[in-house]
């Protein structure tokens, strides 16, 4: 059958700290938010009535519903009063350790596409919930956020009616409100509200401390990548020129669920119009005694600086060069996905503690080769200069 394509609102569910519980807590907790749901009047719908169209689907930490944009005019708005209800409702029950349930959730208007397989099972993709995902990731513990075009959708249905929701945005100083802008996975940038609490305008400080946090980690890798090109200059090259030819790409690694993975915002010097994607490549940490494998990897693990420089040249013999990284703990699948035929890779460690805050990774086109003293002054500039404040960033931008 051929698939069908339609436009939805969507709603994505997701269980703060879910990976820190045990089995039958998660088991708990996602039971009573699927009672909750499907006690909702969305959840009773016939999804073969026309302009009814709706998918609902388990994410493991939590649940995507999305239905068509067809139906009445107060769907979005029964759709926010859903989020709402299943934040309010999620502190009812609490784990083994007396820790009540906090979910957050994001909305977002998109394009979906419904394959139907064999047996009348239906499998949505699209561009709509990739981006509802990432909504939902920007969205703090107890709160729903919302993407702008979800947000004009309401108005324009609703405009001023008494169960029109209310969002709240960053205030202009002429009184108007904007939304917020903030840097989202794979370093795609979204324009983002809050629903209002049940009416009351809490100021949503969560998505304003992000933003904030992005354009100071954008800043100060910024700086860094500058201090590189300085401490790299040539005679008889601009610095442009040195940027050219080195192009400097800095990234930032934090620890989530066993793996470091990247965060935004990712910058490549010269600075480029369109932001650089993150890409989906993700470096094991090692358990009990395990080596850990690769550069960033072991920067994390070790708490000490790691260089990888002089890989040969990729265009001259790829095989030469895949075979560099993998002696160094990096396996080709990897190499496709995230040097970028670098020839010079920097990890350092951020923080002063035992265990690092993540790790910034500096990589450059050119080999840097038979310059260990270079690159070692390089490591220690880094590290002095701006490790403990990317460190502390990175402790405000988890909450702490």
């Amino acid at each position: 059958m051929e698939p069908y394509h339609w436009r939805a609102y969507l709603l994505l569910v997701d269980i703060v700290a879910f990976s820190e519980r045990t089995a039958a807590d998660q088991v708990r907790f996602v039971e009573h938010l699927l009672g909750v749901f499907d006690a909702h009047a969305l959840a009773r719908q016939d999804p073969s009535e026309e302009g009814r169209a709706w998918y609902f689907n388990s994410t493991g930490d939590g649940f995507l519903f999305a239905v068509s944009t067809a139906g009445s005019a107060d769907l979005p708005a029964c759709l926010c009063e859903l989020a709402a209800e299943l934040v309010a409702r999620a502190g009812e029950v609490e784990d083994q350790e007396g820790r009540p349930l906090q979910v957050r959730a994001g909305l977002h208007r998109g394009d979906v596409s419904t394959l139907v397989r064999e047996g009348g099972r239906r499998q949505a993709v699209g561009h709509g919930l990739n981006w509802v995902a990432r909504i939902a990731a920007a969205a703090a513990a107890d709160q729903v956020v919302a993407s702008e075009a979800f947000v004009r959708e309401v108005e324009d249905r609703m405009g001023r009616h008494p169960r029109a929701p209310v969002f709240l945005g960053r205030e202009q100083e002429d009184g108007t409100v904007r939304p917020f802008r903030v840097q989202v996975k794979h370093g795609h940038m979204a324009e983002l509200r809050v629903l209002a609490d049940h009416g009351h305008l809490r100021p949503p400080r969560a998505l304003a401390r992000i933003q904030q946090i992005g354009d100071h980690l954008a800043q100060a890798l910024r700086l860094v990548g500058e201090s590189t090109l300085s401490a790299l200059a040539t005679e008889g090259t601009t610095p442009a020129q040195r940027a050219r030819q080195l192009r400097p790409r800095l990234t930032l690694w934090v620890p989530e669920d066993g793996e470091l993975r990247p965060i935004p915002p990712r910058v490549e010097l010269p600075l480029r119009k369109r932001r650089v994607p993150l890409g989906r490549t993700r470096w094991a940490l090692p358990a009990g005694n395990e080596a850990p494998a690769g550069p960033i990897a072991r920067a994390f693990a070790t708490g000490r600086s790691v260089a990888l420089h002089g890989l040969p040249d990729p265009e001259d013999d790829e095989e030469a060069y895949l075979a560099a990284w993998l002696a160094h703990g990096v396996p080709a699948g990897v190499v496709d996905r995230f040097s970028r035929h670098a020839r010079t890779l920097l990890a350092v460690p951020l923080g002063l503690f035992e265990e690092p805050a993540g790790v910034l990774c500096v990589d450059l086109l050119e080999p840097l080769a038979a310059q260990e003293e270079l690159i070692q002054a390089l490591l220690d500039t880094i590290r002095l200069r701006s490790s403990y404040f990317l460190a502390a960033l990175l402790h405000l931008r988890r909450g702490g």
